[in-house]
């Protein structure tokens, strides 16, 4: 790990703060908080097996301070790729710390025949279960237990934008839209930056992608395992958002804004449909694997307006100096048909907002489709950004 020869930091007691955790490599102590009313998200019938099987999350109550951890990082003067390994550990520790007496319980269920597996997730303090119903009502019952929340999948497909159709373009009207020739003429072509995506997956054998891909295992991942290499299950979506994205400008063909970037990708949308136990295992995996400077969200939750059941987890790539970036969506024209978490505002542990980018057509106009605000979440501007989109 590079936080391995990270000066210590010394964490002043505060009154926020319940409990200290310490971290012997980095000599930190993580601060230590009762977390909020959980936000569980509405989808469609939850995901049972034939015999009754259930997947379901168990989020705890306690979780680090992101306000206070933050600022205690950022005034030790840390880089990015320290702070990131920062926050990365710290809740690794919180999770090795307050999931002890829950994981002995799963345990004995494992035993009885009521639980199948289990695996711990640090992004959001929780754990993962492969369990009968009845395993469930006894977790649900505990002290320590903030909210479970069973494995739900979107009935519609939740990634946002077009599949790329027929041959492209010699030259992409978007590259110079955008001025990226002026860029690279300045030497700035995304050299030195992981741009990470989690989508339905994505090619490495695409001409565009298979020579600037993240050497395992920080190159990839699939949380259901079914996939060793880079595999796009929706063919074309997220192979062609990364290659905009990243991709080399091989084969006469020039597309790719950063071309100089490298890349990692992960499922989180089996076959483009939001499901929220992959989004979560992906997030988690981003956080304490991949850890890219950025990560392309071309993706909602299924309804429009304000759904905070992300909030956490945004927060959390936040403080390790992750940019998450989000579609504003095709929703338009129609005012106000936004969706989450694009439109997150007041996000730990600065008080942020989420990247939200809208589209533009080749003519300079706004893309038809592209969503509109006010923001649901807090009435204000949406999106962010605008940027070509066709």
């Amino acid at each position: 790990m590079r936080c391995a020869s990270l000066v210590s930091i010394l964490l002043l007691t505060s009154s926020c703060v319940s409990n200290r955790l310490l971290l012997p490599d980095h000599g930190i102590r993580v601060p230590v908080v009762e977390l909020g009313d959980l936000d569980e998200l509405s989808l469609s019938s939850p995901v049972a097996d034939p015999d009754g099987t259930l997947r379901y999350l168990i989020d705890l109550k306690q979780g680090a301070d992101l306000t206070e951890l933050s600022r205690l990082i950022t005034g030790a003067g840390f880089d990015r790729h320290s702070r990131r390994d920062i926050v990365a550990a710290a809740h690794t520790r919180v999770a090795q710390e307050t999931q002890g007496d829950l994981l002995a319980t799963l345990e004995s269920l494992r035993r009885e025949g009521e639980v199948t597996n289990f695996q711990s997730i640090s992004i959001v303090n929780s754990v993962l279960v492969t369990g009968s119903p009845a395993s469930l009502e006894t977790v649900r019952a505990r002290h320590d237990v903030r909210g479970v929340i069973l494995e739900t999948v979107a009935a519609d497909i939740s990634v946002q934008g077009p599949r790329p159709q027929g041959a492209a373009e010699p030259f992409s009207w978007g590259v110079r839209a955008i001025g990226a020739e002026s860029a690279w003429a300045s030497g700035i072509d995304g050299s030195g930056v992981v741009v990470g995506i989690i989508d339905a997956g994505a090619s490495a054998n695409h001409e565009q992608l298979r020579d600037n891909h993240l050497p395992d295992p920080r190159g990839w991942f699939d949380p259901r395992g079914g996939h060793e290499q880079p595999t796009d299950t929706l063919l074309g979506h997220g192979t062609g958002v990364l290659s905009v994205a990243v991709g080399a400008n091989a084969s006469g063909i020039t597309l790719g804004v950063a071309p100089g970037a490298r890349w990692t990708a992960c499922i989180g949308l089996p076959e483009g449909r939001y499901n929220n136990i992959d989004l979560r295992l992906c997030a988690d995996w981003m956080l304490q694997t991949a850890q890219p400077d950025i990560v392309i969200s071309a993706w909602k939750l299924p309804e429009p307006g304000c759904d905070n059941s992300l909030r956490a987890m945004l927060a959390v790539w936040r403080a390790a100096d992750i940019l998450a970036i989000f579609p504003a969506g095709n929703q338009g024209p129609e005012p106000g048909l936004n969706h989450s978490p694009a439109n997150y505002s007041g996000l730990p542990p600065d008080g942020g907002r989420a990247l939200s980018v809208g589209g533009i057509a080749a003519n300079g106009s706004l893309y038809a489709k592209s969503s509109h605000g006010p923001n649901a979440c807090d009435g204000a501007t949406f999106p962010d950004l605008v940027a070509p989109a066709e």
